[in-house]
């Protein structure tokens, strides 16, 4: 049960959220998104970190988001942010199958190491892109195929001690697919830390 007051604290106080992952996988993307509501395909690569403050799906969540570069000499630095936040989200981009390996040492070696009790959202995007490939499969269907392949190859699912920490959400930044999940979920999990 979620204790009202203290969720009115978290929802009315902004919450430190950290974004990274490797390049190109549309980190800078979502903040653009929460900030205007719309998608923008002509942003460039993050090349140093920013601090934005964002309202979330209308106000449901306040964050000061820490968006990190994802290129490999910019990920050193993650752990110095991953400290600061109180909620992690992890992007991938599902569509570049050639680096989910490089994505999964990343994520094992810098992120998971670091999070302690923080909530972390592994964001699943580009749903939009292997949607384009495989139309004729339910949009609902192909979402909980690609999470469950991403929570596979995380090895989330057999980490029993990990269960309510993390979510493994499919999004697609184009049309926002995704994002109320993200929302619900940074709301709940913070309110009952």
């Amino acid at each position: 049960m979620v204790n009202p007051e203290h969720l009115a604290r978290i929802i009315g106080s902004p919450i430190k959220l950290v974004l990274c992952g490797l390049d190109f996988a549309g980190k800078t993307a979502l903040v653009y998104r929460w900030k205007t509501g719309k998608f923008n395909p002509n942003l460039s690569p993050t090349l140093s970190p920013t601090l934005e403050s964002v309202s979330i799906r209308g106000g449901l969540v306040s964050a000061s988001v820490f968006d990190l570069g994802g290129q490999e000499k910019l990920r050193k630095q993650w752990k110095a942010y991953l400290e600061k936040g109180n909620a992690v989200i992890f992007v991938i981009d599902t569509h570049d199958k050639d680096r989910y390996l490089e994505m999964r040492d990343e994520f094992n070696t810098r992120v998971l190491p670091e999070l302690g009790e923080k909530p972390c959202i592994i964001i699943c995007n580009k749903l939009d892109l292997i949607y384009k490939k495989n139309q004729k499969q339910p949009i609902n269907e192909l979402t909980n195929e690609v999470e469950e392949s991403i929570q596979k190859l995380l090895h989330l699912s057999i980490k029993k001690d990990l269960i309510g920490q993390f979510d493994v959400i499919a999004t697609s930044m184009v049309n926002g697919l995704g994002l109320k999940k993200v929302a619900q979920f940074l709301r709940l999990r913070l309110a009952s830390s």
